[in-house]
């Protein structure tokens, strides 16, 4: 096990870009990359369709035919859930209620042991108001050599994030060690103002640097399509507005020191 760690930080200063990244380690050195932000996109709000109630006429909606049959029917009672309609009992209609679609996708319940267990402090609860920027695993222009935070080695592939290094080293008083045990591995339900959602996992630290919300998260490119609604190369391209929840649960390939890409 290593005994000391580096922080080195890179800035592009530009008029109006700002800069995001990971912290990844190889060789006890924590290293960083570049992003920028862009406009939020709202997504229009989507109803479900009401249900159609049809029903067709059996004896044993009728609690009891009078003597001419059917046909005389006048007043006999229907059975409970049918109301008279001429010579016919028929089901009553049920009031059925839209539902309606907040943020397309309904964020997963923290409710497993993973989280509670953890010691973790930090992000409980739905995170809101989050920025989701994007990072290549392996890239000199990220700063990145294939080496996470979390002790594995992982590639672009990996569906994983990673989020402010200062919260969650507040949460084991500055522990490095103790904050990659608890926090990396978590699985979280990160939902786009798109709809868009994805399940990622932790697998790096963010640099305080380049965090602008509280609750933002650099996201490993592959999985950043899925919350963006395409691939890009761009760094002027992130998502604003993103709201995320752990689920109480842990993927063991992505925990400190677990199998990650390889």
């Amino acid at each position: 096990m290593h005994a000391s760690l580096f922080l080195s930080v890179f800035a592009a200063l530009a008029p109006v870009l700002s800069s995001a990244a990971p912290v990844a380690v190889s060789n006890e050195a924590l290293q960083v990359g570049n992003t920028a932000l862009v406009e939020e996109t709202a997504a229009p709000l989507a109803a479900l369709e009401k249900r159609a109630t049809k029903a067709c006429i059996k004896v044993s909606q009728l609690s009891f035919f009078p003597r001419g049959g059917i046909d005389a029917f006048d007043f006999a009672a229907c059975k409970s859930g049918y109301t008279k309609s001429g010579s016919k009992c028929v089901a009553k209609k049920v009031a059925t209620k839209a539902a309606s679609k907040s943020n397309a996708v309904q964020l997963a319940a923290t409710s497993s042991n993973a989280l509670s267990s953890s010691g973790v402090k930090s992000f409980l609860g739905t995170n809101t108001g989050s920025i989701a920027s994007w990072y290549h695993t392996n890239d000199p222009k990220d700063v990145t050599n294939g080496h996470s935070w979390c002790y594995y080695p992982y590639n672009d592939a990996v569906p994983g994030f990673a989020i402010s290094l200062k919260r969650m080293l507040a949460d084991f008083g500055g522990d490095a060690m103790a904050a990659r045990k608890a926090y990396c591995g978590l699985e979280a339900v990160v939902t786009a103002p798109n709809g868009n959602s994805v399940t990622l996992y932790v697998a790096d630290a963010f640099d305080d640097a380049w965090v602008r919300t509280p609750t933002s998260m650099d996201v490993i490119y592959d999985s950043f399509a899925g919350l963006l609604g395409s691939q890009t190369n761009s760094k002027n391209d992130v998502v604003q507005g993103v709201s995320w929840r752990f689920t109480g649960k842990r993927n063991d390939r992505y925990a400190f020191s677990g199998v990650g890409s390889g």
